[in-house]
């Protein structure tokens, strides 16, 4: 029988507290750079297309107005909607005082995905480097994003 991984909760370090701001900075700005371009395109064709309506020919067709109306705001509002969703769930992991720590063997890896036990992690593309299956780890996660705050490889004992 196969020796199950441990998982439990343990307090956040000030090195820890520190590496989350770190993540929450980075994933912020890369969701910005996806997000808020579109966001900002969408209205700025919507103020364009509604203020020159008449000279574009859209003033006879109210229709066809309205149809392109609609998607600017449709594509405006999920876009800002899934920055500040992103945000939020920054923030939350930001303010949790705690961390999920899992330890065990890596029965396998598939992509950026390990498995330990029961469990399967996703790492980002430099700690999945780090590891190759058969090695005993140490991974400290974020509760509610699943961010990895760290990946420590224990030696064997000898």
């Amino acid at each position: 029988m196969k020796p199950q991984p441990t998982a439990y909760l343990d307090d956040l370090t000030a090195a820890d507290r520190n590496q989350v701001q770190v993540l929450k900075n980075q994933i912020l700005r890369r969701m910005a750079v996806y997000y808020l371009p579109p966001a900002l395109l969408s209205i700025i064709a919507l103020v364009y297309v509604n203020s020159n309506s008449i000279s574009l020919g859209l003033g006879n067709s109210e229709n066809l107005l309205g149809f392109i109306n609609v998607a600017l705001v449709v594509v405006a509002a999920l876009t800002l909607r899934l920055f500040v969703n992103h945000i939020i769930s920054s923030t939350k992991e930001s303010k949790n005082w705690q961390k999920k720590v899992i330890q065990g063997k890596i029965n396998g890896k598939k992509g950026n995905i390990i498995f330990i036990g029961n469990q399967q992690v996703k790492l980002d593309a430099a700690h999945a480097a780090q590891v190759k299956e058969g090695d005993d780890v140490i991974i400290s996660q974020g509760i509610s994003t699943g961010w990895i705050l760290s990946l420590v490889k224990r030696e064997p004992a000898a």
